[in-house]
């Protein structure tokens, strides 16, 4: 028998010694009297026993069905990292459904290899399996998958490296398994029942070895296991299935634990309890109003002054008939200095329907936070406020808002695997669309968002503006009632983005009443948010400090002309504030770079006409390259107010 094995090493689940082990043991059991391994070939008589059980062979089994840990670890990770499985739960997917699907799944997987391996073992006419009742070797694996399928998902929770997972968890199971082995046929010289039950409890690679070793030795003794024999305490094969289904119920708990959140709900109740008391200690914050001194805030802008804290919920909708709406919502971080980081500080926003809502900031400000704790993506809960989508609480009622809310995160949440057209139909069932209405759903969206050419490709080979485009459309499908878009169309091309804005102003006319859509809309674009938005907030260190309409933020903030002079390496600066101050002596420097500078004349106490008349004067003297006077824009406010963002927090 010859047998070569090509492999790549980088590749996930490859474990070639363990197949070449495997393999090499069944031919030396088959009595193969040539065996040529490419890889590794153990000459021992250790393999060479007519019986399977005579160790060997039985070991080198357990080993590779072991291993299979490993998929389901790298499986489960990659559905968390990617984010797909939050996605998923936030799209309405109960959370019970998508660990029971992936399990029966999995457990396919598992029980393939090992009824393959049974099979294989009758094939060489191996006494062990010949003469035992077939129900010791099914009973076995059934009882030998459940656990390694909850071990593998209990491992996924400590990686975050596909690399790393599959080198670790596979060593671990190869470990796991080789030093029990080595005591209980090594060291004790007789059966120490309790501890191999204990071992079976933890390790269910150790319980089927240990399984296949009683089936062979029970054999080679002359008393192979029958139907009955089975459910013999005393002969201890029935142990082996209770305590590996006892293992399956301990890592079912660990998972469980894990994904409840447990020790994050424990962090926060502690951070709660820090926060507190640092709020205590401090004098607590002062509550926010909405302040009508458009003079004062913008005085207070000039000097360097942040505004205090605004409400951002319209005066004139009853908040029942928001879309979205977020009173006073608080959320803290304990640092590693053991100091409280204030991430988002007493929002409030308000979203109606048939609209786009604007949250404008630095980064850092508490944008993509104040979303997390409104949807609750990422696990994030807010230290205190409120939050309702369609006058349903986020957290109270939260099995009603998921099926209202569609969410598209500043991450790609796709399947890499799966086309475009895979991932809208997956969703579509996801959010409960009638499959009479999938098809021409999904179809819809691929040409409104111009996916066409790409449906049908698998989204691993998507551009980035492609993935861009593909999750919002999925944050459409089900057509839900509130949209939290983060940045969608940030990569992609002036063109594509163009069509993408056109996309989203057709969508936020969705329905009427009830039925109305309301969007929440992140963007560092203020072409975007001018284009889109009837409403916009601008979010500077944790908390709300303006909103209005993008005309209305113009008008209380760009009182006065703006004045752009393009300069070189030659132009007189000092010169050029001085003539400045001629025209204005409230003259205010807005911002320099090494192309141009702008100045903001508070007052029109010069007509534009004087400015061009004074500039093109001075032009050559000044060395002045070219100029512009203009009205402030959008981007101009949004920068005085950026300004202000300490630098530590950006």
């Amino acid at each position: 028998v010859s047998s070569i094995f090509m492999f790549d090493q980088k590749k996930a689940f490859s474990n070639p010694v363990l197949v070449q082990e495997l393999f090499n043991g069944i031919a030396n059991a088959a009595n193969v009297s040539k065996t040529t391994v490419s890889y590794l070939r153990w000459e021992s008589e250790f393999l060479a026993n007519d019986i399977f059980g005579g160790g060997g062979l039985t070991y080198l089994i357990a080993v590779a069905l072991a291993t299979q840990g490993t998929h389901f670890t790298l499986s489960m990770m990659f559905m968390r990292k990617s984010g797909t499985k939050q996605m998923l739960l936030l799209s309405g997917l109960p959370r019970w459904i998508f660990w029971l699907a992936h399990f029966l799944c999995h457990l396919f997987i598992v029980l393939v290899p090992c009824i393959a391996v049974y099979f294989v073992l009758l094939g060489y006419g191996e006494a062990g399996a010949l003469d035992t009742n077939g129900f010791a070797f099914i009973g076995l694996f059934i009882c030998f998958g459940l656990p390694t399928i909850l071990f593998g998902y209990a491992f996924s929770f400590a990686f975050d490296d596909a690399e790393a997972a599959q080198q670790f968890s596979s060593e671990t199971a190869n470990i796991l398994l080789l030093v029990p082995w080595v005591l209980v046929n090594f060291v004790f010289e007789e059966p120490i029942i309790w501890l191999e039950n204990t071992l079976t409890l933890f390790i269910p690679g150790f319980g089927v070895y240990r399984g296949l070793a009683l089936i062979a030795t029970a054999s080679a003794n002359g008393v192979p296991f029958s139907f009955a024999d089975v459910f013999v305490w005393d002969k201890v094969l029935i142990q082996v299935y209770f305590f590996l289904l006892l293992g399956a119920m301990f890592y079912t708990l660990v998972v469980f634990l894990i994904e409840s959140n447990v020790y994050s709900r424990f962090r926060k109740w502690n951070n709660d309890r820090k926060i507190r008391k640092h709020v205590t200690d401090n004098g607590g914050d002062v509550g926010a109003t909405f302040l009508e001194q458009v003079e004062d805030n913008m005085e207070l802008v000039r000097k360097g002054i942040l505004p205090a804290p605004i409400t951002a919920i319209p005066e004139d909708v009853p908040k029942d008939d928001l879309k979205i709406v977020c009173e006073d919502v608080n959320k803290r971080f304990i640092l590693n200095d053991k100091s409280v980081f204030k991430a988002v500080n007493g929002a409030s926003v308000g979203v109606v329907g048939n609209s786009i809502f604007g949250l404008l900031g630095p980064n850092g400000a508490g944008k993509t936070t104040l979303i997390k704790c409104i949807t609750g993506l990422d696990g994030q809960v807010m230290d205190s406020g409120s939050a309702k989508i369609s006058g349903y609480d986020t957290v109270l009622e939260r099995t009603k808002v998921l099926p209202l809310m569609g969410i598209c995160p500043q991450f790609d949440a796709l399947i890499g695997l799966l086309t475009g057209r895979e991932i809208l139909t997956l969703f579509a069932g996801v959010r409960g669309v009638k499959p009479k209405n999938t098809k021409p759903l999904v179809n819809h969206y691929l040409k409104m968002l111009d996916l066409v050419p790409k449906a049908d490709a698998k989204c691993e080979t998507y551009s980035g503006g492609n993935r861009r485009r593909l999750s919002v459309a999925m944050s459409m499908i089900g057509s839900p009632r509130s949209l939290f878009l983060d940045e969608p169309t940030t990569g992609l091309d002036p063109a594509t983005r163009r069509k993408v804005w056109k996309f989203l102003q057709v969508a936020s006319q969705h329905g009427n009443g009830e039925t109305a859509r309301g969007i929440l809309l992140t963007t560092h674009s203020m072409e975007e948010a001018d284009a889109l938005c009837s409403r916009i907030a601008i979010m500077v260190n944790s908390s709300i400090r303006t909103v209005g309409t993008s005309q209305q933020l113009k008008t209380r903030y760009s009182s006065g002309t703006l004045v752009t002079v393009g300069i070189s390496n030659t132009s007189d600066t000092e010169g050029l504030m001085e003539l400045m101050k001629t025209l204005n002596p409230d003259v205010f420097l807005l911002d320099e770079s090494m192309t141009n500078i702008k100045y903001l004349l508070p007052e029109r106490m010069a007509s534009w006409s004087k400015i061009f008349k004074a500039l093109l004067k001075s032009q050559q003297k000044l060395g002045i390259v070219d100029f512009a006077v203009s009205q402030r824009s959008l981007e101009d406010v949004f920068i005085e107010f950026a300004n202000l963002q300490p630098r530590e927090e950006d």
